[in-house]
């Protein structure tokens, strides 16, 4: 086949000199893990072209859904009635070549379209079309640059892990349908002593910052298309990623943690420039200090200070949560070791309870 191809990139020799550009193009690729993609090239410009010429290199984490023949390449309208031939030149790299012997030509259009197929792992990478040559019937060619384009796999599903205090907080950029036996919520006010928590459940729409409820363990929230629109007047923020956060100037930055044994948002430790670490996924408060009451002396920002003795506990609505659907109580008379592990009868010792430890 590699024979026959530069047999067929030497027939074309001749065209190839300089004549007025065309653009070729890719669309940016996103998919989920483990999932098919489709990869689309596209021309527009004002020459017809009647041969085609390029190398393509795979983005890092997809490979080709077909290993042989033509790789599953399907000609779009505007090549309709060309010659494909295809040969692999190394591991995730094709040679591609359309021609016509009757010279017949194209100009604006998809060129192709190749099935791809998304790797496990989550990222964006780039692939590209190199050494792109095009020609006309009149031996008027065009040499291009290389087209870069990107594609994105995302994560099928994002893991949570609720440690034995029964909570965790949590951002994702993308929907995501709420397990059944976790509790979401988000923060719809803050009182003197309280976060006022509001139920969230069905999808969760991407961007939003929640605290999660429930038992000690590992949860999976499945991405999805499905259609959430976002909460409007969420305390909550958070990141995708690890990043260093610097509070508005007169705010202060709260963080999930257990003081004096009651689990709660708590003063975020600010490093030597008042930034905090917020790590990836993590969700946290920044409240406005005119509004909490906090003195200049419970503010002080020295580095390794402690955090403030009061926080904000959580206050939990009754029953009924955003979408209207009654929340569950999955941690109801639930009692745990500080090992996390299940009692179904305490004796003598320290438990943890709904979040709280607990003495008997």
């Amino acid at each position: 086949m590699k024979q026959k191809i530069l047999l067929l990139a030497t027939a074309f020799a001749g065209l190839w000199g300089t004549a007025q550009a065309q653009t070729l193009s890719v669309n940016p690729i996103t998919v989920d893990a483990e999932e098919q993609a489709e990869l689309c090239v596209n021309i527009e410009g004002a020459t017809s072209m009647t041969a085609l010429q390029f190398n393509l290199a795979l983005p890092e984490g997809f490979a080709f859904k077909q290993n042989e023949g033509n790789y599953g390449i399907e000609l779009g309208a505007a090549t309709a009635g060309h010659t494909l031939s295809v040969s692999e030149l190394t591991s995730g790299e094709l040679l591609v070549v359309l021609y016509n012997m009757n010279l017949n030509t194209f100009k604006d259009g998809t060129l192709l379209t190749l099935p791809l197929v998304a790797g496990a792992e989550a990222g964006t990478s780039n692939g590209a079309l190199s050494k792109v040559r095009m020609a006309t019937t009149s031996a008027e060619s065009n040499a291009l640059d290389n087209v870069n384009f990107s594609a994105t796999i995302n994560a099928a599903a994002f893991e949570l892990e609720v440690s034995a205090v029964g909570f965790a907080t949590m951002y994702l950029n993308q929907n995501a349908v709420i397990p059944a036996d976790a509790e979401v919520y988000v923060a719809s006010e803050v009182t003197e002593t309280s976060v006022v928590l509001e139920a969230v459940t069905g999808v969760l729409p991407a961007n939003t910052g929640v605290v999660v409820r429930a038992n000690q363990g590992a949860y999976t929230f499945t991405y999805t298309n499905d259609s959430a629109s976002p909460i409007a007047n969420n305390l909550f923020k958070g990141t995708a990623e690890n990043a260093y956060i610097l509070p508005s100037s007169g705010s202060t930055a709260f963080v999930l943690s257990v003081v004096d044994s009651e689990v709660g948002m708590y003063r975020a430790a600010l490093n030597g420039e008042g930034k905090f670490l917020n790590n990836a996924n993590k969700a946290y408060l920044e409240l406005a200090n005119n509004k909490l009451g906090i003195s200049e002396d419970e503010l002080d920002t020295s580095v390794g200070g402690a955090q403030l003795s009061k926080g904000f506990s959580f206050q939990f609505p009754e029953a009924t949560g955003i979408s209207g659907v009654t929340t569950p109580s999955t941690l109801s008379n639930t009692y745990y070791d500080l090992q996390g592990r299940k009692v179904a009868q305490p004796t003598r010792g320290i438990y943890i309870f709904n979040g709280k430890k607990v003495a008997f």
